[in-house]
């Protein structure tokens, strides 16, 4: 069972514990995702240690109610990517891929299907390019 006080007490926890916030500089990588709403941009910023610790997202509407659920995509998979946790983060993104991976919400034959299968679709292609898929 997942003691979710702990996410409200993230920030508490990492400066208790001495460990450091987001670094200054991450590197990045966008990667845009063809969907039957429009193209998705998926942006992965990280470290080569570490591998992604942040996901934006950015659809065609901004301030869109779509735009509004994606950017809470993103914030909810970049708090699990940093999390500190005994699983790897390579496996993290894995989970995330099994878990928005399929989600339609259209037939269409696009490269995704909405915007969480735009973002598992990302991150294949983010594990495939470092040859962990």
């Amino acid at each position: 069972m997942v003691d979710f006080r702990f996410f409200f007490a993230y920030h508490e926890y990492m400066a208790a514990e001495g460990r450091e916030g987001r670094p200054e500089v991450l590197a990045g990588q966008t990667i845009r995702v063809r969907t039957a709403l429009g193209d998705v941009y998926v942006t992965l910023n990280g470290t080569p240690e570490n591998g992604p610790l942040e996901i934006f997202l950015q659809t065609g509407k901004s301030g869109s109610d779509a735009a509004a659920d994606a950017q809470a995509l993103g914030r909810l998979c970049s708090l699990l990517l940093r999390l500190p946790s005994s699983v790897p983060p390579i496996e993290r993104i894995r989970f995330i891929i099994r878990s928005l991976s399929g989600i339609a919400a259209c037939s269409a034959s696009s490269t995704a299907r909405s915007v969480p299968d735009a973002i598992a679709f990302a991150l294949q292609q983010y594990l495939a390019q470092r040859g962990a898929a």
